[in-house]
């Protein structure tokens, strides 16, 4: 994304803009946002919570509102990748597995952001998602509940990202690496593919292609 855009915004070259001139700027741009949208973008980039918006929470919230853009493409073209998944749950003596037949990805996210870690509730320590299929609308969802930034969807919509690892200021990670898969069927060849890793506390989520 050119910074340039945020010169447009901060015209005072102050290093910052508030919401107000957030607002103006967008409309200026033409990003059409309703004022629940509005607000609960700024709250998720004003990491600070500041009531203003640096260049670099001004690159999160544009990178938010193209992912948002590309999900609404998708829908409008009824262009939607297959989008498979399954869960489980990890416990001391007993792990719970669940998929896309019995299940749906908004009932999943609906019970929490992850197992408990809590005493009384400890039956399950570690979740592992894993999502097969290049569905942006899901991975935003996850990564509405999980914390994520756009950026980090994107990439994992992508085809072909850098091989790397990468600590976020929260403290999770993102693990992107090249792996081979061999077809099920003739002619048994291998194939390269993507696979994006997230550690977010005790869950893991894996996507793949």
């Amino acid at each position: 994304l050119p910074l340039g855009y945020f010169g447009a915004f901060d015209r005072k070259d102050q290093g910052r803009i508030n919401y107000d001139g957030l607002r103006e700027g967008l409309k200026r741009m033409d990003v059409q946002i309703n004022d629940d949208e509005f607000k609960r973008l700024c709250y998720k980039v004003d990491v600070d919570g500041s009531g203003d918006i640096t260049c670099e929470e001004f690159i999160s919230a544009m990178q938010s509102l193209a992912l948002k853009s590309r999900i609404f493409a998708e829908k409008s073209q009824e262009s939607n990748a297959l989008l498979s998944f399954f869960c489980i749950d990890y416990g001391p003596q007993a792990s719970v597995m669940r998929s896309s037949s019995n299940l749906t990805i908004s009932e999943l996210l609906s019970e929490s952001a992850g197992p408990s870690n809590t005493a009384e509730e400890n039956k399950y320590q570690v979740r592992w998602i894993n999502i097969g299929g290049h569905h942006a609308e899901t991975l935003y969802k996850l990564a509405d509940t999980y914390g994520l930034n756009a950026l980090e969807i994107e990439d994992a919509l992508e085809f072909y990202e850098r091989t790397r690892l990468t600590r976020h200021r929260d403290g999770h990670l993102q693990i992107v690496i090249r792996c081979l898969r061999a077809k099920k069927k003739p002619p048994f060849r291998l194939k390269d593919e993507q696979l994006s890793i997230f550690l977010v506390n005790n869950t893991v989520i894996t996507v793949s292609e």
